[in-house]
């Protein structure tokens, strides 16, 4: 049988591919070990009951890895702990991340600083309804603004109040601004009384790494709040 020689130019080839592939995989373990550490950190940090999922971004990731100097990435948080309203989940992007390379490759890594941070935080509308213990409140949106459903008991039977409200920012609160209540004719006194049962103001100071509220808007699935920061440490315990 006649033996083939395979020409120096074939095995450049076929060693390129091999140390791409080595290469590859080499970067996207670095990148694993990187968001798990930043995971980790911001778990530790605001005592999550879920991990956060994180995307760092950059390709090649082990460039910016020996650096310890990355472009930036994503974090989403779910079911952020709040003891005013439950925030369903905060996404945050991330800009300007500075991971030690020594602390990386041992695992010891204690801080992450991150230069900014631009931000998403939904409040469903139930989870909205429910932080005002008003039984049988309905709050859904209505062009830009919020609708609610309010029962109410009045003489011997249960009526259905509605009104519109206007929601706009204040300091790190929400406020609402509500119309007048729609439904059955009843004396004054009477809607004073169910207008001051509604929510009026959502507190958000409780939010993570001082994040700052910059805007708010009545979306499909919830009020979408935006928040800002800068300088920010996240810190693994």
């Amino acid at each position: 049988m006649k033996r083939v020689r395979v020409r120096p130019l074939v095995r450049l080839v076929v060693l390129g591919v091999l140390l791409a592939l080595l290469a590859v995989g080499a970067d996207r373990l670095a990148r694993g070990l990187a968001q798990s550490e930043v995971a980790t950190a911001i778990q530790q940090q605001q005592h999550l009951a879920h991990r956060p999922t994180v995307q760092l971004r950059g390709f090649p990731f082990l460039t910016q890895a020996a650096g310890g100097h990355f472009q930036g990435g994503r974090v989403i948080v779910t079911d952020f702990p709040s003891p005013k309203v439950r925030i369903k989940t905060v996404r945050i992007d991330l800009t300007g991340v500075t991971l030690s390379p020594g602390d990386l490759v041992s695992g010891s890594v204690r801080s992450v600083p991150v230069a900014r941070i631009d931000g998403l935080a939904l409040i469903t509308y139930l989870d909205l309804a429910l932080a005002t213990d008003v039984e049988g409140l309905q709050i859904r949106p209505d062009n830009g603004r919020l609708e609610l459903r309010l029962p109410l008991r009045y003489l011997g039977q249960t009526v259905s109040l509605v009104t519109t409200g206007r929601v706009t920012l204040q300091g790190k609160s929400v406020r609402i601004a509500w119309g007048p209540l729609r439904g059955l004719p009843l004396p004054p006194q009477v809607d004073q009384a169910a207008i001051a049962r509604l929510p009026s103001t959502i507190p958000l100071d409780t939010l993570p790494y001082g994040l700052t509220v910059t805007g708010i808007r009545v979306a499909d699935s919830g009020l979408e709040v935006r928040v800002h920061a800068r300088n920010v440490v996240l810190r693994r315990h």
